[in-house]
């Protein structure tokens, strides 16, 4: 059976409201996981035999306090959509709950373009180098031009490469990480650019596979 938008809405809120009550009765720190918020949350949502917080990615941590721009750093959603196109459920640390396309807000699908398309270039440039991979973002320019011309605008120097050697050495490209931000975005998060050249949001605890 599939949840009506609106309860689907009201858990999020409410999964929000437990995470600032835990964060009341534990010195002002967020929770660790969402299996930790169980106490806090009312007994309309957990005697809901449909409810599962293993359903749920929590994104921010730390002290609720240190955390400066609420409205822009999300909390907790919904496991990611598989589709871009679909929509997911985030709740941002001041409450307000959004429904971003593929699980992404405006910037960060930005960073995820930037990514996939420095991805790409890598993978052009390892064809063109007997199958090696470059040892600086650097190296790509002359292989971004095209890219550069079409309009579209980015700094290498905003990333970073997290592999090296043969592309043809890496055997589980969807979970092989080539490149990623160098800065984290708000809440905590980076977006990181795979060797199937698709990218990822990822918290900055995620350990790296290279």
């Amino acid at each position: 059976m599939i949840e009506s938008h609106d309860k689907a809405l009201d858990k999020l809120k409410q999964l929000a409201v437990g995470c600032r009550a835990y964060a009341k009765a534990h010195g002002d720190m967020l929770p660790p996981s969402t299996r930790d918020l169980k106490p806090y949350l009312p007994t309309s949502v957990t005697s809901d035999h449909s409810f599962d917080l293993g359903e749920y990615d929590l994104f921010a941590s730390g002290k609720l306090t240190d955390i400066q721009d609420p409205a822009e750093v999300r909390l907790i959603q919904h496991t990611r959509p598989s589709s871009p196109n679909s929509k997911c459920l985030v709740a941002f640390v001041d409450g307000h709950v959004e429904a971003l396309p593929g699980g992404w807000t405006h910037r960060e699908n930005k960073c995820g373009t930037d990514v996939r398309y420095l991805v790409a270039a890598c993978v052009e440039y390892a064809d063109k180098h007997d199958d090696s991979l470059p040892q600086s973002l650097d190296d790509l320019t002359p292989d971004l031009g095209p890219l550069l011309a079409k309009g579209h605008s980015f700094s290498v120097n905003d990333y970073e490469l997290v592999t090296s050697g043969r592309f043809s050495s890496i055997k589980d490209r969807c979970k092989s990480a080539v490149l990623r931000r160098k800065h984290l975005l708000p809440g905590g998060i980076r977006i990181v650019g795979f060797a199937d050249i698709h990218a990822e949001i990822v918290h900055e605890t995620w350990t790296f596979r290279k």
